[in-house]
């Protein structure tokens, strides 16, 4: 599961809106009191904030293309603007 957190965030992020849907379905065949108004506003949340969540754990844990790219490009552009200088 580590591996699918760390490589799809977003995947991730639709399996837990389905298993609290699925949860909340469980819970009203066994009997919990559950409206369908309050089953509606739950998902509505749980379908707004899982994304949101999972959107920001992600960024935090990406790094651009191009940024690593550039590193090593930078480092050279500098190198040889100190041998020029010399």
């Amino acid at each position: 599961m580590t591996g699918t957190l760390s490589n799809e965030p977003v995947l991730t992020a639709a399996v837990i809106s389905g298993l609290v849907g699925s949860v909340l379905v469980l819970l009203t065949v066994f009997g919990v009191r559950i409206t369908e108004d309050q089953q509606k506003a739950i998902l509505a949340v749980i379908t707004l904030a899982v994304p949101i969540i999972a959107a920001v754990w992600a960024r935090s844990r990406v790094v651009p293309q191009a940024k690593i790219e550039a590193v090593p490009l930078a480092k050279r552009a500098l190198e040889q603007a100190d041998a020029a200088k010399t």
